[in-house]
């Protein structure tokens, strides 16, 4: 018996369960819905005070007892209305005929496939049709687009990794491990005291003097 359409739309905000019905109860149902990761709100209608201490294990809102004035419910509603406007961002998407909802706090990034794109999130993976520039455009400003095909959230970034390559144009000549600049400086000095900071933060620096080139590769810890 099927209560609701539950398994193909999860992208439901206010549930309001009754705690006996029928096969199961509001409350297994409840169960269900927080293990896929859902943060709707959930509200409770009893004839049985004495089940309300089970709501705290789902996060329950509220248990409304029968019967429920129209008042009293509104009521309820509303408060449940203003804890959803304070949610994290969210958006909605449409995978193998189901009906999701994720949290952008969720999405770690996004890979484009020619006209599909794949949500990476904790929780697992989900491929949709969709263009990876449209995407991005409903997503809030906590998304960076590192590449024509990835989407990246800034907040699940623990290093940077880049590198250069400078080349000199002309012969420099060499003075132990580096090479004179026109301004008779050396090459690499202000690299040490990079590499000393990354260092003390968990990160690395590599760089290599050839003829006429200068190549530094960098991994950055990403510091909130």
């Amino acid at each position: 018996m099927r209560l609701f359409a539950y398994e193909d739309d999860k992208a439901y905000d206010i549930l309001l369960l009754d705690v006996e019905m029928g096969e199961t109860s509001g409350l297994q149902l409840a169960r269900r819905v927080r293990e896929h990761g859902s943060r709707a709100e959930i509200l409770f209608v009893t004839s049985h005070f004495e089940f309300a201490g089970e709501g705290y294990e789902v996060d329950a809102l509220h248990y409304l007892v029968k019967p429920v004035e129209e008042g009293k419910l509104m009521e309820v509603l509303s408060k449940a209305a203003g804890r959803l406007l304070t949610e994290p961002p969210s958006i909605v998407i449409t995978c193998e005929g189901e009906t999701v909802k994720l949290y952008e706090q969720d999405i770690r990034y996004m890979e484009s496939f020619g006209h599909y794109i794949v949500i990476h999130t904790g929780d697992g993976s989900y491929k949709i049709k969709e263009n990876i520039s449209a995407f991005a455009e409903k997503l809030s400003d906590a998304f960076f687009r590192t590449h024509r095909s990835y989407l990246v959230s800034l907040q699940h970034i623990m290093m940077l990794y880049f590198s250069m390559l400078n080349t000199a144009g002309k012969k420099q000549k060499k003075e132990g491990s580096f090479f004179l600049s026109r301004k008779e400086g050396m090459h690499g000095f202000g690299l040490r005291r990079v590499e000393h900071i990354l260092m003390e933060h968990g990160g690395w620096c590599k760089y290599n003097s050839e003829d006429g080139a200068f190549t530094s590769e960098f991994l950055v810890p990403a510091l909130e």
